[in-house]
């Protein structure tokens, strides 16, 4: 009966750490400069509350049409991609862009653009957008609340549809949501790594749960 009891609970601790953690995604194809969030100016579990002024992340602004009080935070929990992900509290139409996040040369405005990742919504609804002010911008937004979600949008190519502002933005009139594994590929469709991977580390929990089940099932069996 000990040894049942040491044995589940060792499960729970493997299973936990399993859970918390995440993989670390190879950047390679990625348009984008810290799409991960993996670094920041104020480093981790910083709040950083303004209006127009750099994020927790490099490479990533921080911005509210209405109410000056974005905040955004490196965070070390509920990670998909690497050991930090992006916290954002903001009202409608608010949160952050990258305005430093193309790789030289920049982008190449002729051939077609998408931009993915993932989203987790904790109140509210947001989403992804990608476009410019002058022809407009498509948005892939948010359905779930409480779980991972992948969003992806591409947008057409061709003289001032795209801009330098990939935004990152709610679309409620207030949001909280967890962003992170952002991805800028040229094509019609994304070229994430991780674009079909709906969440690692729960089903891998959920497997290890499966096979200790299993297990405990056979030995009863045997009885």
């Amino acid at each position: 009966m000990i040894k049942k009891v040491i044995v589940l609970f060792l499960g729970l601790l493997l299973g936990f750490a399993i859970a918390t953690s995440a993989t670390t995604i190879d950047q390679t194809g990625n348009l984008l400069n810290n799409g991960s969030f993996e670094t920041g100016p104020y480093g981790l579990n910083s709040p950083v509350i303004g209006h127009n002024i750099p994020s927790a992340a490099y490479n990533w602004r921080q911005y509210d049409s209405y109410d000056p009080n974005v905040t955004t935070e490196l965070i070390t929990h509920n990670v998909i991609d690497g050991n930090s992900a992006l916290y954002i509290d903001a009202s409608e139409w608010s949160g952050v862009y990258s305005f430093d996040s193309y790789h030289s040369p920049g982008w190449d405005t002729s051939r077609q653009l998408t931009l993915s990742g993932w989203i987790y919504v904790i109140e509210g609804q947001a989403g992804l957008h990608l476009g410019s002010n002058l022809s407009g911008f498509q948005n892939s937004l948010s359905t779930k609340i409480g779980e991972w979600e992948f969003l992806s949008i591409t947008k057409d190519a061709g003289p001032g549809v795209i801009n330098n502002e990939p935004l990152l933005y709610t679309a409620s009139s207030s949001a909280k949501f967890i962003i992170d594994s952002i991805w800028l590929n040229y094509g019609s469709s994304s070229d994430h790594p991780d674009a079909i991977v709906p969440e690692p580390a729960t089903m891998m929990l959920f497997g290890i749960g499966l096979l200790g089940f299993t297990g405990i099932s056979r030995r009863k069996k045997q009885y």
